[in-house]
């Protein structure tokens, strides 16, 4: 869930950037999206989006793995058509639309000045926009698909400051508004957390800031205002985006130039990440054991455990920018908000927690070589059971998997169950892929998230040679094959590529090497001539040596000719 904030409330960020919208957290359901399918390119399982403040335009980068990753890739720019100026901002998720596939309803983006949000699907590609009736910049919204019937709320920086209620299809909620007491602003971040005592299960309670230092909350269920999360004021002067954790009901904040972890009755834990900008953007990964935020202006975007804030650090675990490079539009290009696919969610409570573990047999394989991937799901409550659902599976590089990517649960112990796929990696995809597997909880357990890596190699090849006649005289060749073989497990694919040619004694080869041709599905071949020159009569060895091609490790193989 979550809530986003726009524009900074004050001082020279607000007259270098007027009005910057915010960005709004990722909001799922009790269990994380289905991770991306083969084709189109989809979202996947901790994909992060940057909002980047100019034209509706939001950047959409992929880690090289969940959790602490150590390199990103740009996926693509999404934009909705005809939205110019400071647009974008607030993001949310609509977990049952994501689970569709293309062309339903995945992602949600408020449109600051646009007085609009933004619908894309979960390729990116724009679908509509949603809801009517805009105050003044909406710029933060959570999408609620745990409660029946669900709903979307979007919080407004200026104007009335009105939070908007709308029905999943967009409709007007009831009611349609509420009109919760504000700070320096608006309801400018939301994010409907788990309830408390007096909720009965519901989710009634949204937390949000209002650009000052305090988290406000307001009860969606009585429209009635409650008190703040802290009491005491926060270190900083400007609250920002803020989310809950799931492991135990704490609180990060984005607050100006720190990070501030609240426990769960307002009292601060740690700051960390001290920076020259402002915080504005945060969000958590999935599990909530990580978190990643953003300076606004600059794009500086950092990743932390939560431990390692908890310990005052204030040297990331990982870094990058967020803005693309060449970004422009009619406003300048910020990172106004972060959402990562799959993020952690609101906490249900009376639900056990678990824990998520993956492990693959064999852990290492080569390109289309099938290897077995098997996750363990545990309730680490008090008074275990054991958990039952579906396990849904996704890697950071092109595979298969088979028969699907969702495996149900079978118990294997009063407190375990697991179930198993089969990966196969594509061709291709040398190196490490990082497995993902992603519990969605049932009615008594919550969801969790565990992850492993395989080790993807290159094919295996074996290299034969023939020479024909293998007894000849000097100056009259002979005819010499070389026949490479795809060895590995697995579907073979044929070699391509070229043999280079050698011999131990003189002579010559009508060319110094050759191109292999298909000969079958796992074996190709090609040939040279070979013309001893005159000498005294001996064995020579002849050697083919295949290079290897993008899939196939090099190989060699030799034979014996007799020269008269």
């Amino acid at each position: 869930m979550s809530g986003t904030v726009s524009s900074i409330g004050k001082g020279k960020l607000r007259k270098a950037v007027p009005l910057l919208l915010a960005f709004t957290m990722l909001v799922f359901a009790l269990y994380p999206i289905a991770p991306v399918r083969a084709a189109p390119n989809a979202f996947q399982l901790c994909d992060v989006f940057a909002s980047l403040g100019s034209d509706s335009q939001i950047a959409w980068w992929r880690p090289n793995q969940c959790g602490i990753p150590t390199s990103m890739t740009l996926q693509g720019i999404l934009d909705a058509p005809g939205i110019t100026g400071t647009a974008g901002g607030g993001m949310a998720f609509n977990v049952l639309g994501c689970a569709l596939g293309p062309g339903n309803p995945c992602l949600y983006a408020t449109e600051f000045q646009a007085q609009t949000v933004a619908i894309f699907d979960d390729t990116g590609t724009f679908l509509r926009t949603c809801g009517t009736g805009y105050n003044f910049d909406p710029e933060s919204i959570v999408v609620n698909t745990a409660s029946i019937p669900g709903a979307i709320y979007v919080g407004q920086a200026d104007g009335t400051h009105e939070i908007r209620k709308f029905n999943l299809d967009c409709s007007n909620g009831t009611p349609p508004f509420f009109a919760p007491a504000t700070e320096l602003r608006g309801t400018d971040w939301i994010d409907l957390v788990a309830p408390d005592s007096s909720d009965g299960g519901s989710l009634c309670d949204m937390q949000y800031t209002s650009e000052s230092a305090h988290i406000l909350t307001f009860d969606v269920c009585s429209n009635t205002q409650e008190a703040n999360l802290n009491p005491a004021p926060l270190p900083g002067s400007n609250a920002f985006a803020h989310r809950q954790l799931t492991i135990d009901e704490s609180v990060l904040v984005g607050d100006d130039q720190f990070v501030v972890h609240l426990d769960g009755s307002g009292n601060v834990i740690s700051t960390c990440d001290s920076s020259n900008g402002v915080l504005f953007a945060l969000n958590l990964l999935p599990g909530s054991t990580a978190f990643v935020t953003a300076d606004l202006i600059g794009g500086k975007t950092d990743y932390f455990t939560i431990a390692h804030c908890d310990a005052r650090n204030t040297v990331p675990d990982f870094t990058f920018n967020a803005i693309p490079a060449g970004c422009a539009g009619t406003a300048p290009c910020v990172v106004a908000g972060l959402a990562v696919f799959g993020e952690a969610t609101v906490v249900t409570p009376g639900l056990d927690s678990t824990s998520t573990s993956v492990s693959c047999a064999p852990s290492i394989v080569a390109v289309n070589q099938a290897t077995q991937c098997t996750a363990f799901v545990t309730d680490t409550s008090a008074t275990p059971s054991s958990p039952t659902g579906t396990v849904t599976f996704s890697s950071n590089r092109p595979g298969l998997f088979t028969p699907s990517r969702t495996c149900n649960l079978r118990s294997i112990s009063s407190s375990s169950s697991s179930c198993s796929v089969i990966y196969t990696p594509s061709l291709g995809t040398e190196g490490t892929h990082t497995i993902t597997a992603g519990y969605s909880g049932d009615s008594t357990h919550r969801q969790s998230t565990g992850y492993t890596t395989i080790s993807v190699t290159k094919r295996s090849s074996v290299t034969s040679v023939t020479c024909s006649p293998s007894t000849t005289q000097a100056r009259h060749p002979v005819t010499c094959t070389a026949t490479v073989a795809d060895t590995s497990p697995g579907t073979p694919i044929t070699p391509t590529g070229t043999v280079a040619w050698g011999s131990t004694g003189p002579g010559s080869f009508s060319s110094a090497s050759c191109t292999l041709s298909s000969t079958g599905p796992s074996t190709a071949s090609c040939t040279v001539n070979y013309t001893p020159t005159p000498a005294k009569p001996s064995l020579q060895t002849i050697t083919g040596t295949y290079s290897g091609d993008t899939d196939h490790a090099g190989s060699s193989g030799s034979t014996t000719i007799n020269i008269l």
